[in-house]
């Protein structure tokens, strides 16, 4: 039985939305959750001593803006591999910056300080940072997709 539909709508409720501010009044928050693909499915075998396997291979695309001072910045955090077959440590993270302030710029800086870490271990350390939320919603989809019961 296929699960895509359902994975694509629990994470886009929870990550959707997002947001963060810092001491400074400097924003970021998750847009859209887009380009979503890959699978998502619970297999029953047949017989007395039938098993329920969950497997999900998913990659997608959250679409984040940031407000720094009056200046607005938008670009994307995308996840690939992002399976049940591997740990969270080996899902593959990038960040894109949009149009966005020049490399080393002190607001390139604000921006990076407000997304986060993108490894799953040091983000989740990370207190007031985006990506401690997402790592967190993804670290709960992982346990809620492995308790579904069809």
């Amino acid at each position: 039985m296929t699960k895509f539909g359902w994975a694509r709508e629990w994470l886009t409720g929870r990550l959707v939305g997002l947001a963060c501010q810092d001491e400074d009044g400097a924003f970021v928050g998750v847009r859209a959750l887009r380009a979503f693909s890959g699978e998502a499915e619970l297999r029953r075998t047949v017989g007395p001593r039938a098993r329920l396997t969950r497997t999900y291979d998913l990659s997608f695309k959250l679409e984040w803006q940031a407000k720094l001072r009056e200046e607005l910045y938008a670009g994307t955090l995308a996840f690939s591999e992002v399976s049940s077959a591997s740990e969270p440590s080996e899902y593959e993270v990038s960040a894109t910056f949009d149009g966005g302030p020049a490399d080393g710029s002190e607001a390139q800086r604000a921006l990076i300080g407000l997304l986060g870490p993108l490894r799953v271990g040091p983000a989740l350390a990370a207190e007031g940072r985006l990506t401690q939320q997402i790592w967190r919603d993804l670290l709960d989809f992982r346990t809620q997709f492995g308790q579904l019961d069809e």
